[in-house]
């Protein structure tokens, strides 16, 4: 697997400060390897299965602020992957799965046993074409998560690529102003993996979790019911530091796109 070329160790900085997308990834992998590590394997696996800008992040970083499930991220993002090697000195272009798994199981999963990640469907993919099933790992739930308002998630998804700021505390590379050609190449992403999910992944999904109803008037329900299914007890609120990224301006555009198309 071909490394990427990534930044190499920064001054100190605000821990508020914004920050570029692999300075994120570098910065969580040397707060993981600060962890005192988990002993043995993981008593329950979980993962969350998703599209960019579904809201899995939203929902698996309140996960995480409970203490209780893990740490679920992107782990198993070739990003992800090569900030990993290159922050251990790895130069083999041949991954150690078995390395980086125990890695992953010692540093991320929570006091009670629980390890959780989140993978998106071109990860997925990814995977796939070297040879590996990311879903033999043996994960005793798994959660599909989807939007229903695929036209400002493909609209959000679009921004988001095109500045690089995939979170509330990425620092974006540009400021765009998302055409409407890009909103629908964008749907047509969504729709090829949407796709792809059908085929390759939706048979080990157990539930399909809607980021309208959990961002809703369901969100403490939901948020509950994930716990609980999982082994872990019920919140009392749902916490998480991300913030929304859209603004009026985004939502005024969103809205004259949906006029072009006629579903206004």
């Amino acid at each position: 697997m071909k490394m990427e070329t990534l930044p190499g160790p920064r001054g100190n900085e605000a821990t508020n400060d914004l920050v570029t997308f692999p300075e994120r990834r570098e910065r969580l992998y040397r707060r993981l390897a600060e962890r005192t590590d988990y002993v043995g394997r993981p008593k329950r696996k979980i993962a969350f299965l998703s599209t960019e800008r579904s809201g899995s992040s939203f929902l698996c970083d309140a996960l995480d602020k409970t203490g209780q499930f893990g740490i679920p991220d992107e782990y198993f993002s070739l990003k992800y992957i090569n900030t990993w090697a290159q922050l251990n000195n790895i130069a083999d272009t041949t991954l150690n799965v078995n390395r980086y798994l125990d890695f992953l199981f010692a540093k991320t999963t929570s006091p009670n046993g629980v390890f959780s990640v989140k993978i998106h469907a071109y990860q997925h993919a990814q995977l796939k074409k070297m040879g590996l099933e990311f879903f033999d790992m043996g994960f005793d739930q798994v959660y599909k998560i989807a939007r229903r308002d695929k036209i400002s998630q493909a609209f959000s998804f679009a921004k988001a690529d095109l500045t690089k700021a995939w979170q509330s505390g990425d620092k974006p590379i540009a400021q765009v102003q998302v055409k409407f050609t890009e909103i629908a190449r964008y749907l047509q992403v969504l729709a090829d993996y949407d796709q792809y999910m059908a085929a390759n992944t939706d048979r080990f999904s157990h539930e399909t979790i809607v980021y309208e109803d959990f961002a809703g008037p369901q969100q403490m329900e939901i948020f509950n019911r994930i716990l609980t299914q999982n082994g872990c007890p019920a919140a009392n609120d749902f916490h998480t530091t991300l913030k929304k990224q859209s603004n009026q301006e985004d939502e005024a555009h969103i809205a004259k796109f949906r006029q072009w198309l006629g579903v206004a």
